[in-house]
């Protein structure tokens, strides 16, 4: 005898994906909403389902800061997470308050510079670069700075460190410079206004684009520089997004 089932009780379409957890928030009373960054997929929604109790079967494995293998059934709005199971995962930056501050920052950053369902494997290889160096006890604020200036690039919002954006003629050692946050790039001060640019920012900006944090460690780099270099890449980021991410107010208040 056949027997019909109603539509909602058919097979739903099921896949295993590998990805991270960017962004999430809680639903009802167990269940947490994921933003999920995949190099295969890009990003996307998935929901945890009762996630929050303490008898879930998926448990902490959909924490932040671990690279995931994930299975997932479609839903109507959100896939469902059905299966967890971690293949990386950053313990150490996990203790560290102002680690953890970076990598969320670094993760918003990534996660606003993707696409939904569009692929960027470019980004997605960007943050967990981020999250290694900050593993391995790279400075905080230099891999901050390391990761705006990558999602710029990335974003083909690179600035120009080598020549005025106006006349094209490299900058002269101490010359002083100003930063155009908003066409991206320095700007020598005949041909520019706003927040001044000193060499030595400059030269940490150029050596961000060229370095990773950890290779930089051993170098003095003058606090005044460091701010330089904070204030023009906030611009920088602020002009490519629009508005400040939500996780850098956080980043600031540990960093105090």
């Amino acid at each position: 005898m056949l027997r019909w089932y109603p539509a909602a009780m058919a097979l739903r379409r099921t896949s295993r994906i590998t990805g991270v957890v960017t962004s999430r928030f809680r639903l009802g009373e167990a269940d947490r909403v994921l933003t999920l960054l995949s190099p295969e997929r890009g990003k996307f929604k998935a929901i945890a389902k009762g996630v929050r109790k303490p008898s879930s079967r998926l448990g902490g494995g959909v924490e932040p800061f671990a690279e995931l293998h994930l299975g997932l059934a479609s839903g109507r709005t959100f896939d469902v997470v059905t299966q967890v199971q971690s293949a990386r995962v950053w313990l150490g930056l996990r203790g560290r308050l102002g680690s953890s501050a970076v990598a969320w920052y670094a993760a918003e950053l990534v996660e606003r510079a993707t696409s939904e369902e569009q692929p960027e494997p470019a980004l997605y290889d960007l943050l967990l670069r981020a999250w290694d160096l900050l593993e391995s006890g790279a400075a905080d604020l230099l891999v901050a700075r390391w990761t705006e200036l990558g999602i710029l690039d990335a974003a083909g919002h690179g600035p120009e460190l080598d020549a005025c954006l106006d006349c094209s003629r490299a900058p002269l050692e101490g010359e002083e410079l100003r930063w155009d946050a908003e066409a991206g790039g320095i700007r020598c001060a005949t041909h520019g206004e706003g927040a001044p640019l000193s060499s030595d920012a400059l030269r940490l900006l150029r050596a961000l684009r060229r370095f990773a944090p950890e290779e930089l460690a051993a170098l003095r780099l003058p606090a005044a520089a460091l701010l330089e270099v904070d204030r023009a890449l906030r611009g920088s980021i602020l002009a490519l997004y629009g508005r400040e991410p939500r996780s850098r107010s956080f980043l600031d208040e540990v960093m105090a």
